[in-house]
């Protein structure tokens, strides 16, 4: 396992429907990501899981820096 991975495990994993919340996005839109390769997720029985690491990695892309006002 690798060092990222470990991180990823150890931090644990949210289910699709926290994710959507998360994000403030769409279960659907998670689930593209997912698809895409963009949110590192894991199988558990037969749901799909969100790391939370990739949640905040993902999350922290989306933030734009600007002038304050």
């Amino acid at each position: 396992m690798t060092k990222r991975e470990q991180v990823l495990v150890a931090d644990g994993f949210e289910p699709v429907k926290n994710a959507a919340k998360f994000l403030g996005i769409s279960r659907s839109r998670v689930y593209e990501l997912i698809a895409g390769g963009v949110l590192t997720h894991a199988r558990l029985g037969g749901r799909l899981v969100v790391s939370r690491s990739a949640l905040r990695e993902y999350a922290a892309g989306l933030l734009e820096i600007g002038p304050v006002a």
